[in-house]
């Protein structure tokens, strides 16, 4: 019997290890000697910490790497954690600065190596956890070989946990749907702040239907957006034309005998009715570029529920009924929902 999610954390796992992604624990392996689903992860875990603490240990001189390969602490008569070493200063006879040299070379190119793929492997860790109660089928396609190797390589740069997590949903979105993120996604992720990734998270829950509506800027202010982080967001390209009073948006009808509309925020929608199908609705908005839409679908957070109202009200002046509800299920532009509160 499957737990939910199994089929497609088996296909995430398939995908990485044929490219050798995650090198550093293989829950594959535990999985086929039977352990449970709990224990398994328990032990990976403990396996990235235990690799990242004796790779910290290397760096500090507080263990050494071996030439046959295994990890020694350092003996020390002090209770104290011992000095990082120093280089020899007397004159030995059987000094070799060259091996000395080797040595130093070897030992900090394997901690980094173990603090990249430490690093990789908590990324995977996160996207692990969001697919196990995830119930979809896998697609047949699986991501592009480059795009795997470009998200290994960027994933390995980043020890912020906040960041690693956005690593983590970045490879679960593509291995649902391959081709939902471009390699400018990977290369803007990779650039990215921990306090630039603050800002993005904090604009997250006031974006509905792919847009940031005029009308939410006090909202906005009281959750620490004003101008100057509009400006920055502007910056990093994932809004555009900020400054311009004139970006408006014209909805239609998905109807043609009566007018209807879903405006859909991370769950919630806005749905939005009237009597004739030719009416159209006009809203001033703040332009979100491709690339801010692929990083905003990564923050997990809830809408704004107080913005959601704001905009159901300022559409309900314009004559439309309008009720806010609960989405059930979205595929493509089959959107379901539950009976809601009328505005």
């Amino acid at each position: 019997m499957q737990w939910p999610g199994e089929t497609l954390l088996g296909r995430m796992w398939e995908t990485v290890t044929e490219k050798g992604i995650g090198g550093l624990f293989k829950p594959w392996q535990l999985k086929r000697e039977g352990r449970a689903a709990i224990d398994v992860r328990r032990h990976e875990l403990l396996a990235m910490a235990q690799a990242e603490k004796e790779a910290e240990a290397i760096k500090l001189g507080l263990k050494e790497y071996g030439t046959d390969g295994r990890i020694r602490a350092l003996a020390s008569d002090a209770t104290d954690p011992p000095e990082p070493i120093q280089p020899l200063l007397v004159e030995r006879h059987d000094y070799n600065p060259f091996e000395s040299l080797k040595l130093e070379v070897s030992e900090r190119m394997f901690a980094e190596s173990v603090r990249c793929e430490a690093n990789v492997s908590n990324a995977l860790l996160s996207a692990a956890f969001e697919l196990e109660t995830d119930s979809s089928p896998p697609p047949i396609e699986k991501p592009n070989d480059d795009w795997l190797y470009r998200w290994r390589d960027a994933a390995s740069e980043v020890s912020a946990e906040e960041i690693q997590d956005l690593w983590g949903r970045l490879l679960v979105g593509e291995i649902k749907a391959p081709g939902t993120y471009s390699l400018r996604t990977l290369d803007f992720l990779r650039n990215i702040s921990k306090d630039e990734a603050g800002v993005i998270a904090s604009l997250a829950p006031f974006v509905i239907a792919d847009r940031l509506f005029r009308a939410s800027t006090e909202l906005l202010e009281e959750a620490g957006i004003g101008f100057e982080q509009l400006m920055q967001l502007q910056d990093l390209s994932i809004l555009n034309a900020v400054e311009s009073l004139n970006v408006n948006v014209t909805l239609g009808s998905i109807a043609k005998d009566s007018f209807n509309s879903v405006l859909v925020s991370r769950g919630r929608a806005l749905v939005l009715t009237h009597v004739a199908p030719g009416k159209t609705l006009d809203l001033g908005i703040y332009a979100i570029s491709r690339i801010g839409l692929e990083i905003l679908s990564l923050v997990s957070s809830k809408p704004h529920e107080g913005n959601l109202r704001l905009i159901g009200l300022m559409i309900k002046e314009q004559g439309f009924d309008v009720e806010l509800v609960d989405c059930l299920d979205i595929s493509g532009d089959i959107i379901k929902y539950k009976r809601g509160e009328k505005l």
